[in-house]
């Protein structure tokens, strides 16, 4: 369940919505994408195992759509309904690929 905006304390609203939060995040997922980036690049430059790899590619997509995504979320808010959309839709396709 998710709180409204009114039942946030200031403080927590202060922070979500401050510089403070959208420099974070963009740090933290700079660096996820940097190393997610990295084992997919090694993943694809070592394919020996293409069966088993094409589903790991996938699975490390994730975590660069994910935290792109939540990015985008917190510094545009009121589109974070489709931001979040995208990466529900992009999670099912991993999961529809097992």
């Amino acid at each position: 369940l998710e709180r409204s905006d009114e039942e946030r304390s200031p403080v927590a609203m202060a922070f979500i919505l401050g510089t403070w939060a959208l420099v974070l995040a963009i740090l933290f997922a700079f660096g996820a994408v940097c190393i997610s980036s990295y084992n997919i690049f090694m993943h694809l430059v070592n394919y020996n195992r293409p069966l088993m790899q094409r589903y790991v590619v996938r699975i490390l997509l994730i975590v660069p759509i994910y935290s792109v995504m939540s990015v985008l979320s917190l510094s545009f808010p009121r589109a974070h309904l489709y931001f979040d959309t995208l990466r529900d839709i992009w999670e099912a396709v991993v999961i529809y690929c097992f």
